[in-house]
């Protein structure tokens, strides 16, 4: 069976680049080029998409405007200085891409030659992907939001001497964010997840089909079937049968639930990957049977796997070249004794990173199948507003993976709006991290504070050191004994780290002064002010929450609040909380 539909996994690589120049060669001279973009003869979309950005950003970042000039006109004017995007004929006799025929789907070559360059990738979106990694190493320009672009200045720019050769890390990269759906955002930071609007033109979206997880009640809808077939569900430990979960070891649950994964490819020819996986919660049925599967096998991944290897079997022969995808997930986390996923069966374990059986039970599943991925959690869910430090466990998170041999990675934030603890730099450093675990996290938060809050900046360092000490963080130095009193304060704030360790009321102090003086140093300028302020929502909301401020101040607190909710049209204050509820809870 093959699955390579994007490029044959592999890690990251890099071959060689450099900053010098060619021997007088420049992009542009102050302010003007001699050179010209020639777009290959058989452009694909995603390809053509390339050279119009390469143009947009050069011209933007020099004020040059190169001409997009098709192949099959450059080919009467071979001689002028060219940048070569996407291939053809004409590049490779001006730039040798020797490798070009073997490069993956999202793989691509950077390489000069004399006066020219040529940005020569895999389809669909190869080549895309090395003009924005050009655009960013040797022209500075960082996507941070998908609100902020930055693109330096630059008049003079050298034809960099380079030959440089990348593939991600994973094959699958999500950014499971509000922001980072962006179609935009996705492509130019190189995430492909099938949650973002990435067009057809972008080179589309990883072939996950919708529904992506949790399809027991899709795939069969109580509401059609509970009434005269309550054998298909669940039995609950009481005897009772519930349609929160199915009965995996009934026969005409797997025949049901197969015909309907059936139908669902024949719907979705362009999809790859699709999800058989339990409901949310505890739903495992504890019939006899499904009991027994799952006491032989230590898990209840026993019955589970044993129903998603049978609708896989059903689907095979019509569909050999698509993964029935099933969740690791809760309580069936552990993986079986015996039975082994089916060749075309793919495992989503969900696991947080700081969890060392989830590290082993994580290894355990990759002897088992080559098809894993993971959905891993980077936020806390009941209080998506708060401070959540964990930029310091990323790239380990992403090493990790990398090295047990994962697939694809789903990193999960606050999905349903704009704000968060963090969020705008957690979802930047995991994009960047999900192409390549090794990329400098200490320089890429300092460069994206610098370039995203401006003279802020080293006051949102500082807060960010602070927030992380004795969490992994920089110096790691240990933090002042808990408070037990201020602790229940805490109690039921679902996946908060230990809040005491971070959010005492002497540390609280120190954050409420580090963002007057964010705001002081930004308050020329609107943008810059008004992103501090959606930052400090994250230290407001713990004083809020807590009632940690006196009643002269709660007023202006309230105030200032929710007139940056309304301005950044911040909408969800957790997974099952609004702010508009929060709003009421506090008299407004």
């Amino acid at each position: 069976m093959s699955r390579c539909w994007l490029y044959p996994l592999c890690a990251s690589a890099v071959a060689s680049a450099s900053l010098a120049a060619g021997p007088g060669h420049f992009l542009a001279k102050d302010g003007r080029s001699a050179y010209r973009i020639v777009v290959a003869r058989e452009a694909a979309p995603a390809e053509q998409l390339a050279a119009s950005e390469l143009q947009s950003y050069l011209r933007q970042a020099t004020g040059a405007e190169l001409p997009l000039v098709p192949e099959l006109r450059a080919l009467v004017r071979a001689g002028e200085p060219s940048v070569f995007v996407g291939g053809g004929r004409l590049q490779q006799q001006a730039v040798a891409v020797t490798e070009a025929a073997e490069l993956g789907g999202e793989e691509f070559v950077i390489r000069s030659a004399g006066p020219h360059l040529a940005i020569v990738g895999g389809r669909p979106r190869g080549t895309l992907y090395g003009v924005y990694t050009f655009l960013e190493n040797y022209l500075g320009v960082r996507w941070l939001t998908s609100r902020v672009t930055h693109v330096p200045r630059r008049p003079t720019v050298p034809l960099p001497s380079v030959t440089r050769r990348e593939r991600p890390a994973f094959e699958y990269r999500e950014v499971f964010f509000f922001d980072a759906f962006d179609g935009a955002w996705a492509a130019h930071n190189k995430t492909n997840g099938h949650t973002t609007r990435l067009t057809p033109e972008q080179g589309g979206k990883y072939p996950w089909a919708w529904y992506p997880h949790h399809t027991f009640a899709w795939l069969l809808p109580h509401d059609q079937y509970f009434a005269e077939h309550p054998e298909y569900y669940m039995q609950h430990e009481d005897g009772r049968r519930l349609p929160m979960g199915l009965c995996l070891t009934n026969r005409d649950t797997v025949r049901l639930v197969s015909e309907r994964v059936r139908q669902w490819m024949r719907e979705q020819p362009q999809m790859r990957v699709f999800s058989v996986s339990q409901n949310d919660g505890r739903y495992n049925c504890r019939c006899a049977n499904c009991a027994a599967l799952d006491a032989a096998e230590g898990s209840p991944q026993g019955s589970l796997l044993t129903f998603v290897n049978a609708v896989a079997d059903a689907v095979r022969q019509e569909f050999p070249d698509n993964l029935v995808e099933t969740l690791a997930y809760d309580y069936s986390m552990a993986p079986p004794k015996t039975v082994r996923p089916r060749s075309n069966v793919a495992i989503r374990f969900c696991m947080w990173l700081d969890a060392d059986t989830n590290q082993r039970l994580l290894r355990e599943w990759r002897k088992l199948t080559p098809n894993l991925y993971v959905w891993d959690y980077v936020t806390g869910f009941t209080h998506f507003l708060v401070p959540f430090p964990n930029l310091y466990q990323l790239q380990p998170a992403a090493r990790l993976y990398r090295d047990v041999g994962v697939l694809g990675v789903l990193h999960q934030g606050n999905y349903q709006s704009i704000g968060g603890g963090l969020n705008e730099i957690q979802a930047y450093l995991l994009a960047k991290l999900l192409w390549d675990p090794d990329y400098d996290v200490d320089a890429g938060i300092d460069e994206f504070l610098e370039l995203y809050y401006g003279r802020a900046a080293p006051y949102l360092r500082e807060y960010i050191n602070r927030l992380h000490e004795g969490l992994g963080g920089p110096g790691g130095k240990p933090l002042p004994p808990e408070d037990p009193t201020w602790a229940e304060v805490f109690k039921g704030w679902w996946l908060v780290h230990p809040p005491t360790a971070y959010l005492n009321p002497q540390r609280m102090a120190r954050y409420v002064e580090l963002f007057d003086r964010a705001e002081a140093a930004v308050s020329d300028n609107d943008d810059l002010l008004w992103r501090v302020r959606l930052s400090r929502m994250q230290i407001q909301t713990v004083q809020l929450a807590t009632m940690a401020v006196d009643a002269e101040a709660r007023e202006p607190l309230l105030d200032a609040y929710f007139a940056t909710a309304d301005h950044w049209n911040v909408t969800r204050y957790g997974e099952f909380k609004s702010v508009a509820d929060f709003r009421r809870e506090m008299g407004r």
